[in-house]
């Protein structure tokens, strides 16, 4: 439910146009009451500067706080687009960033669900929020203080009356929302269906001229438009309907009976002619709130379901508070086993039967030859990919994707950086941070001095990917985001590859030191580094085939002794 919404999760300043709106309505209310009494008092041939004085100065509060209510949600929205906006391409390049990195193409079709997500969702969605949410609790219960005026100035049994057609609201918009979500949904499927056709057009536009099938990619993307616009015009024509029973429920019924009541009234010398004339006024007030609330039924209603989009598309890609509510998320870590976990791709299988227990607080190197399921291994701890079979457990409960996700901070073999400055890159993961906060990570890191020394330092553009980074500084500025995130489990999947080895050194020994409670599991890039490891796991051919210290392991026969003899690095 929005007022769910609104309650627990209110855009900043959305009170702010709520108590606006509530200070616009009384004001006007006290100015009618105010302009009745200087009707009276002018028939009675009283005195009516003070009350004159009083219907100005309320007018003037009204029109006032009215400004500000309708000023408000612009300001309101510019920070809720910037806000979301920030959160999905966060989410993109994640999304990026776990896709296998061993030649296989992420999918056009995520990639075009984000690109929707990012301009048409965050667009709506911050739409909704600035303009509905505060505007339509504030029509909602605006109703309520001008009835309360309508009893205290004029007469409480006729107000009493008119609060029977204002309770009727509610039960309206719900009937109307049941009417509407159904046609919602279909132009929002549709919609995207004709977004990614258009995006896929354009993005393979040279191949489909020398194919010489742009013809009929025009004519899909067409019909898909076509489908879209249709499907719009249904949900307008039910969003009109809706508007017309709203007028014609609380505008025409309602105003007319309060009308009636008003004339009955002072027929019958139970109101006086200021007081019929002040009702007048305040059935305007009455009707006009309500009125904005079926004017804005379709802002809400799309408004809401896109945010429903965004927030399954940030859960995906791993955002979301800590499922098990601790206060502290880095003391949250427990131990983590996976049992029986098989992973295929087709008649293929990466993983076959991995039985693993990782400790809480520990660190873990994982090693094995090229295409050994490394990298698979690390995403299905991150609760990226999907296992074929085999159970997964924290602290002895089962532990699903979502949760596992929401514990996991992965620092992926793909440098995914946006294209702007080095603070932007480091706030995707939390945008309140501090520069001594960004520079206290970037310092773990090993990559301060550095950044400090480029032209406008914090400030400094980093290019398309990263381009005016080198290999290790990439790496490094990944790795000092993945710090700043406060997530109970590291994954490093070969992060620090591209570092020379007296970096590389640096860099696990301030993860060491940073770790602050943190298990950090890696998939080694060089053996010798694997050694100051609390446990090495050794897969080999989609099995483990040995986890052990690495002490133990050098004593063994296999794999890593081996490895160790010959210095092979791990690809």
């Amino acid at each position: 439910m929005w007022i769910d919404e609104l309650l627990r999760d209110a855009p900043r300043g959305a009170w702010c146009v709520v108590i606006a709106s509530w200070l616009r309505t009384g004001a006007l209310a006290a100015s009618a009451i105010a302009i009745g009494g200087v009707l009276d008092r002018t028939l009675a041939g009283e005195p009516i500067f003070s009350t004159v004085t009083a219907a100005i100065a309320c007018a003037l509060l009204g029109a006032f706080a009215g400004m500000c209510a309708e000023s408000l949600p612009g300001r309101i929205q510019g920070e809720e687009e910037a806000r979301w906006r920030q959160r999905v391409v966060a989410a993109g390049l994640r999304v990026n960033a776990l896709e296998p990195s061993h030649g296989d193409r992420p999918d056009r079709a995520t990639e075009n669900s984000i690109v929707d997500a990012a301009t048409s969702g965050v667009e709506k969605t911050a739409g909704y929020r600035a303009t509905f949410l505060a505007a339509t609790f504030a029509s909602f219960t605006a109703p309520i203080i001008v009835l309360i005026a309508w009893a205290v100035g004029i007469h409480p049994l006729s107000a009493l009356a008119l609060a029977g057609f204002v309770a009727l609201v509610p039960a309206v918009i719900i009937v109307a929302g049941s009417l509407l979500r159904r046609s919602n949904a279909h132009y929002r499927s549709r919609e995207a269906q004709a977004a990614s056709r258009y995006l896929e057009m354009l993005e393979g536009l040279g191949t489909i001229n020398v194919l010489g099938a742009f013809p009929r990619v025009r004519r899909e993307y067409a019909e898909s438009a076509r489908n879209a616009m249709a499907e719009l015009g249904r949900l307008l024509a039910r969003n009109q309907v809706m508007i017309i029973v709203n007028d014609a429920a609380f505008g025409l019924v309602m105003s007319g009976a309060a009308v009636a009541l008003l004339l009955w009234q002072l027929a019958g010398d139970a109101v006086s002619a200021g007081d019929a004339f002040a009702g007048l006024l305040l059935v305007v007030l009455l009707v006009e709130p309500i009125d904005r609330v079926g004017r804005t039924f379709y802002v809400g209603l799309g408004g809401r379901a896109r945010r429903k989009q965004l927030e399954s598309l940030l859960a995906e890609s791993g955002e979301g508070p800590d499922p098990a509510g601790a206060p502290n998320a880095l003391r949250a870590a427990g131990d983590l086993e996976l049992s029986g976990v098989t992973v295929s791709h087709g008649d293929r299988t990466v993983l076959d039967g991995v039985d693993l227990r990782i400790p809480a607080g520990a660190h873990v190197s994982v090693v094995g030859p090229t295409g050994a399921g490394k990298s698979t291994l690390l995403r299905v701890v991150a609760g990226l990919q999907p296992v074929t079979a085999g159970d997964i457990t924290l602290d002895g409960e089962p532990c699903t994707a979502a949760h596992l996700r929401q514990r996991m901070n992965l620092v992926s073999q793909n440098a995914s950086l946006l294209s702007t400055t080095v603070a932007d890159n480091l706030r995707l993961v939390d945008p309140t941070a501090t520069d001594a906060q960004l520079l206290a990570a970037l310092e773990q890191a090993h990559l301060r001095g550095e950044i400090l020394t480029r032209p406008h330092g914090l400030a400094g553009a980093v290019g398309e990917g990263g381009a005016m980074l080198s290999g290790g500084q990439r790496r490094r500025l990944m790795l000092a985001r993945a710090l700043l995130r406060e997530r109970p489990v590291l994954l490093l999947d070969e992060a620090t590859a591209d570092l020379d080895r007296r970096t590389e050194t640096l860099v696990r020994e301030s993860l060491h030191s940073a770790a602050g409670g943190r298990t950090v599991v890696q998939v080694a890039h060089r053996l010798e580094m694997t050694t100051d490891s609390d446990l090495v796991i050794v897969i080999e051919g989609g099995r483990i085939t040995a986890a052990d210290s690495p002490a133990e392991l050098r004593e063994r026969p296999g794999y890593y002794r081996a490895a160790l003899k010959t210095n092979v690095e791990q690809v």
